[in-house]
């Protein structure tokens, strides 16, 4: 339960990984931004913009190496009377192929490796600018004939101090009480702290954004990122998650977005890339 750094490991280090290839071609920057279908992932509060569409939808796909694949699937909907947004969001992390080894070194089988996280999320305004949000979480991890179960949360807010161009952003993800196992094995998983900004140097065309990371179990992670739009339907975008170039793009046209990221890994794992789709309904 300790890495290279002695540092203590979460049973969920997936959970960790962001959600959306916007936000991770941002350097996995989104706390303070939080403005599309992926906030019930990084900050719930984000359910509370004010949106002419009532229907925000993000789907990702990301396929790294080792056989690791990372979905997210997400749905929001803005009520009606100013009662904030309300959404629904799946990821699920999965390895298909894990040398199952007995005590004596000898292989004897495969086995597979999946956990499923199911939320759901709720977001208001409080005051005029702020906004606070709620996600419960439900964990189901499979491992050969092993199975886990646990119960999380998450709180957000978002807040604007100096006008309608600079926002904070604050959310405490997976507040739990550990994954139960069916052998009767209990094992942690580590909440997180996020703090980020994020600053429209030009309004609806360039965006600047920073967030910090505080895993209970390790150090300070830092995230950096910018955002330029150069027409309506054509966006880039570039970071660094730690010491981890990022860069992106997106092509929008009409209500659907397509987002591509590339995340140039320094820790001997691959460079990973993502795809996701969001899709803006009236």
């Amino acid at each position: 339960y300790a890495d290279d750094s002695g540092e203590s490991l979460s049973c969920l280090p997936h959970l960790r990984m962001g959600a959306g290839a916007r936000a991770a071609g941002l350097g996995g920057t989104f706390v303070g931004l939080a403005d599309d279908a992926t906030v019930t992932y990084w900050n719930p509060a984000g359910l509370a913009n004010v949106s002419v569409n009532k229907i925000h939808i993000a789907s990702m796909y990301t396929k790294m190496s080792n056989d690791r694949i990372y979905s997210f699937l997400s749905i929001y909907e803005k009520l009606e009377n100013n009662a904030g947004g309300a959404g629904l969001s799946w990821y699920n992390f999965k390895i298909d192929s894990i040398e199952e080894i007995n005590d004596s070194g000898d292989l004897i089988g495969m086995l597979g490796y999946s956990v499923n996280t199911f939320a759901a999320s709720y977001g208001n305004n409080v005051l005029n600018n702020l906004k606070i949000g709620i996600t419960v979480k439900y964990y189901y991890i499979s491992i050969g004939d092993f199975n886990g179960w646990g119960v999380g949360l998450d709180m957000g807010s978002l807040y604007k101090p100096f006008g309608p161009f600079f926002q904070l952003g604050l959310v405490v993800q997976d507040i739990n009480f550990g994954i139960q196992w069916n052998t009767g094995r209990k094992d942690l998983v580590y909440p997180v702290v996020r703090l980020g900004f994020s600053y429209g140097a030009i309004p609806e065309k360039l965006i600047f954004a920073a967030d910090i990371e505080k895993p209970v179990n390790a150090n300070f992670k830092t995230h950096f990122g910018g955002e330029y739009w150069l027409n309506e339907y054509l966006g880039f975008r570039g970071g660094l998650s730690e010491l981890n170039l990022t860069v992106g793009f997106s092509f929008k046209i009409t209500n659907y977005q397509v987002d591509y990221s590339l995340l140039l890994d320094n820790n001997s794992l691959g460079d990973i890339h993502r795809f996701s789709i969001l899709a803006y309904l009236k």
